[in-house]
């Protein structure tokens, strides 16, 4: 939701922010691994024996995550597209 969002917009962030300051492949690809950089970290920090409190806290993390990225998205929709 978030790629799709911000596609063909002018990307502000400079640690995603391509030559052309537009959000494209690149960016894209840079987000995935974000996001499964994250899920490998989670799945070391589960694997073998772990306590429920420590799935309670990738729990919350991932829940808080998904709605900071909900609203990230829903601003992106109202932003127009960038024509340089």
């Amino acid at each position: 939701m978030d790629i799709a969002s911000s596609w063909g917009k002018r990307e502000l962030n400079p640690a995603l922010a391509a030559p052309s300051d537009r959000f494209g492949t690149s960016n894209a690809l840079i987000k995935v691994g974000i996001v499964g950089a994250i899920m490998g970290v989670e799945y070391l920090a589960t694997r073998g024996h772990v306590k429920a409190s420590t799935y309670r806290k990738l729990a919350f993390l991932n829940f808080v995550n998904s709605g900071v990225i909900t609203g990230v998205a829903a601003h992106n929709f109202t932003v127009p597209q960038y024509s340089h």
